[in-house]
């Protein structure tokens, strides 16, 4: 039963509707400013070739010669390869880029707050978003510091690893400065804000790590203009098939037209369009991961030629001999 025209037809109709919502508005957006991507290529050879197929079976349809026209397996198949390395490289980078959601859960945490009013002096929680320079905060053993600030009360030992990497808690007191995001393992402060919102360090690490991931380096520049050639280089080479083949080779219409369309399918794949992106972001991400914060792609490409690394990190990575 899979041989009928009409089964195949059935079974290729819901992936040419997913190709068209996902591969067929991204080849119109990149049509429309001048700049043809790979998804033109997806888009215009699975649908050549669905269209090729339903042709096929209207004009042929009860004849042994309709199988010779059915090409619904090969529209569905180049949709759902190109689809299943989309979804493969969207897990990876999610998988690797989870540093950004550890660090925006600590921007969800609830502070407690001091406030003087008719009722006196007492504490109330507050969401991290109605935090204000000036307010005191108290922070308690195993609490996140919520933003930037100095200590106004109390001594307590502070985990910064997810901001210095420093293993080995640091003892804050009086006067000295805290960074939000960081831990109190032990002890209990009362903190002074002066940097919150999107002005703090946690933020600023936030923001580089994002903007690290947006930036394209010099190799994807050049793949996207290898790109915006390759796309109308393969169209006019599969017009080219078709009028060659058909009015100079003598070949039949049938037989010129499937050439042209061959041209179309084979040129799919894209790896110059998902290698490069995918393995900057995964690279950036999985740096993160290790507590490397990369300010953008390009700095990722540069230390391909890195020779010296200095580290001034005694205690940490060094023990303070030569």
């Amino acid at each position: 039963f899979l041989q009928s025209p009409f089964v195949q037809l059935g079974l290729a109709l819901p992936v040419l509707y997913i190709s068209t919502i996902h591969f067929g508005s991204s080849a119109w957006k990149s049509l429309k400013i001048g700049v043809p991507n790979m998804d033109v290529l997806i888009y215009v050879g699975s649908t050549a070739a669905f269209i090729y197929s339903v042709i096929g079976t209207y004009l042929f349809y009860g004849t042994s010669e309709v199988h010779n026209y059915l090409f619904f397996e090969t529209s569905a198949t180049i949709v759902t390869l190109v689809l299943l390395g989309n979804l493969i490289e969207q897990r990876s980078v999610k998988q690797t880029t989870s540093i950004v959601d550890e660090l925006s859960k600590v921007q969800l945490i609830k502070a407690k707050k001091y406030i003087k009013d008719l009722l006196g002096e007492r504490i109330i929680e507050v969401n991290y978003q109605d935090i204000h320079v000036g307010d005191i905060l108290l922070v308690n053993t195993g609490d996140t510091v919520p933003v930037d600030g100095h200590v106004d009360w109390g001594t307590a030992a502070v985990d910064e690893a997810m901001i210095t990497g420093e293993s080995l808690p640091v003892y804050k007191k009086v006067g000295d400065h805290i960074t939000g995001g960081t831990i109190l393992t032990e002890g209990s402060l009362r903190i002074k804000a002066e940097r919150v919102g999107n002005d703090t360090l946690l933020s600023d690490i936030l923001k580089m790590v994002k903007n690290a991931q947006s930036t394209k380096p010099n190799i994807q520049k050049i793949g996207d203009k290898v790109s915006s050639i390759f796309v109308p280089s393969v169209i006019l080479i599969s017009l080219l098939t078709f009028l060659g083949g058909w009015l100079l080779f003598d070949l039949t219409l049938q037989k010129a037209l499937m050439n042209s369309i061959a041209v179309l399918v084979i040129s799919c794949p894209c790896a110059m369009g998902l290698a490069t992106p995918t393995a900057v972001v995964v690279g950036i991400g999985r740096a993160a991961k290790n507590g490397i914060l990369i300010k953008k792609g390009t700095t990722l490409e540069n230390l391909a030629s890195t020779n010296f690394v200095v580290f001034d990190k005694t205690g940490t990575l060094t023990t303070g001999e030569f």
